[in-house]
């Protein structure tokens, strides 16, 4: 018998634009927990479906599930399994989803015993400690000041060889580190200032403690930081450190236009920063300024003038269909993308927008009736149309008169890249299973479906 069985739901293929991450925040507790002396055993559901088995085999007091919006029916389902199993296990659920939409689960899925909104590490040790009988169904866990503090994410529970992911542009695999929580800005499509409105951050002594414990343990020598926001201060603290050490790493983070600088960036490549992630959301300023996005289309035009100077890699984000969008405005971005085509090392697909709870667009989406009276986060959703262009129904795609689905069918395959002999000779060079194979083979369909019927 384990103390504690930790279940990671899965993603569709459809919902899955990367290849599976290691869920380091449950690893976290997990390593919490096991540092209190409590016996964990850990799933990851991308790789491993019997779950129901493990269930019955360790007979864990405990199943705490974790996920996020998107696989949020899988984890309803497993408490539900749980249950099933033995009325007695303590059925745990948390994650993003859990803080964001917490009333609506706990209405309606009375299979979880407790359900825990912000930031778990502390508050599973205290679960673990208490009957389940004594636990109120709602805990609201405090903010962790000190990062430092708490030990890395407990790797060794999952086959590391499994999340070794393909570096763009790098012959070696990478592993993901998070060095810090929060997000202070408050774009209308994310949810990250609502959960946590101060960033926090890891010293620069512990992520390059964790980088080099990840070299020396795991073989790896590339790094993805997977914050919300490095600022050219944290940016700067680790570059630092890096260098004194001597460490040899490349990495890549995710930046804002309107907060790095030059200066910063000739630091971060010295120090190994081979790439960059900036998200530009639209070329449009109006459409940016509605989305509360905070920056300038300019911004995002100097910091490709900057990589290009010292020769550091750049990936752009967008999405299609913010409050305002039109045809025309989609159109602006889409010029923009072919105006840096062949500038920009990558440039990710634009994505339709997706309405999440505790988001500006949520509120937004209630209002214009995109999402109906009666919606519930804990009731499936299925509309005709979204699943037809996006291969599942399970988030809300946001419409407006302006741009509905019409309009993001018309503009799903617009990119230039898709046009790029470079491009598709890339994504071939990228196929690594029959799996991405059948996946092109389906892109390329849809892409011959789109020409045919909106190209003209």
């Amino acid at each position: 018998m384990v103390d504690v069985l930790m279940i990671n739901p899965r993603l569709s293929n459809q919902q899955r634009r990367y290849q599976p991450q290691m869920p380091l925040g449950m690893l976290l507790i997990a390593a919490r927990l096991e540092e209190s002396n409590f016996e964990v055993s850990f799933i990851d559901m991308e790789f491993s479906a019997d779950v129901e088995s493990v269930i019955r085999n360790e007979r864990p007091r405990i199943v705490m599930i974790g996920g996020c919006t998107a696989n949020r029916f899988i984890g309803f389902d497993l408490a539900r399994l749980a249950k099933s199993i033995s009325k007695d296990i303590m059925t745990v659920y948390g994650g993003v989803h859990a803080t964001l939409a917490w009333k609506d689960t706990l209405e309606s899925v009375p299979e979880i015993d407790v359900l825990v909104c912000g930031e778990g590490e502390e508050v599973s040790c205290e679960i673990a400690n208490t009957p389940r009988e004594m636990m109120p169904p709602l805990i609201d866990a405090p903010r962790i000041e000190n990062l430092d503090y708490l030990p890395f994410p407990a790797r060794h529970l999952l086959d590391i060889e499994r999340y070794k992911m393909k570096m763009d542009f790098l012959d070696e695999p990478g592993l993901h580190i998070i060095t810090s929580r929060g997000c202070p800005f408050n774009c209308v499509f994310c949810s990250a200032a609502k959960l946590r409105n101060k960033r926090i951050a890891r010293s620069a002594f512990s992520v390059v403690d964790e980088i080099e414990y990840i070299i020396d343990r795991y073989n790896v020598r590339a790094i993805k930081f997977y914050d919300s926001l490095m600022t050219p201060k944290h940016a700067t603290e680790i570059s630092k450190e890096i260098l004194s050490r001597k460490v040899k790493i490349k990495w890549e983070c995710e930046v804002r236009a309107d907060m790095i600088d030059l200066e910063t960036l000739k630091l971060m490549k010295e120090a190994g920063c081979y790439y960059i992630d900036v998200g530009a959301e639209s070329a449009n300023q109006e459409i940016l300024d509605r989305a509360r996005k905070g920056i300038k289309i300019n911004d995002v035009r100097k910091v490709i003038e900057w990589v290009k100077q010292i020769d550091l890699r750049l990936k752009l984000f967008f999405i299609i269909g913010l409050p305002g969008e039109t045809k025309e405005t989609a159109k602006q971005t889409f010029d923009f993308i072919e105006e840096h085509n062949n500038i920009v090392d990558k440039i990710d697909q634009p994505v339709p927008l997706m309405v999440f709870p505790g988001t500006g667009v949520e509120s937004i989406a209630r209002q214009n009736g995109t999402l109906p009276p009666n919606f519930s986060w804990s009731k499936p959703f299925h509309e005709r149309g979204i699943f037809e262009l996006m291969g599942y129904d399970t988030i809300p795609l946001f419409i407006q008169p302006t741009f509905g689905i019409r309009e993001y069918r018309m503009f799903k395959y617009a990119i230039p890249r898709y046009r790029s002999a470079r491009f598709v000779i890339k994504r071939i060079k990228s196929i690594r299973s029959l799996a991405d194979i059948k996946f092109l083979l389906n892109e390329a369909k849809k892409l011959i479906k789109w020409k045919l019927k909106y190209a003209a």
